[in-house]
């Protein structure tokens, strides 16, 4: 009984100066909960990175040709931007790649100019118009980015 007020009164105390809840799930779990908890982190993230990246790509069309190309998913947000490319699929297997020529990397990095990736993009992010610093037409929308720098 005296172990679990002085733990009681030490995790207590430690709250109240960290004012932090995660100190709270912390003394909540003890050392097993915790153990558990990371052990589970670790067997998704593995799991996510065979899922969605390991061995995976995706496939897009271009419009006017009908040819198909592939990227790495961790590309295609930005592929996904430039006009005349249809995506396909978003994670392809190897078996579905394994035959469609890969992207230029000049036309990758081409397509990485743009808000996301611009050091400009909280400035930029705003409701008024007239925070936009690339060319852009009524609506808002980026036409040119002449005023893009990488973050």
């Amino acid at each position: 009984m005296i172990t679990l007020t002085v733990y009681s009164l030490i995790s207590t105390i430690i709250y109240l100066i960290s004012d932090n809840e995660d100190v709270v799930v912390a003394f909540g779990l003890g050392v097993i909960g915790l153990s558990i908890s990371a052990i589970s982190r670790i067997i998704y993230k593995i799991r996510n990175l065979f899922k969605y990246y390991v061995g995976k790509r995706s496939i897009f069309e271009e419009e006017i040709t009908g040819n198909k190309y592939k990227c790495k998913t961790n590309n295609t947000n930005d592929i996904q931007r430039v006009s005349g490319y249809k995506l396909i699929k978003r994670y392809a297997s190897k078996s579905e790649w394994v035959n469609i020529s890969d992207f230029d990397e000049a036309f990758i990095e081409n397509s990485k100019r743009n808000c996301d990736r611009c050091k400009y993009n909280k400035d930029c992010d705003d409701e008024y118009l007239e925070s936009i610093k690339c060319k852009h037409d009524e609506y808002g929308c980026v036409l040119e980015f002449d005023k893009f720098e990488k973050k």
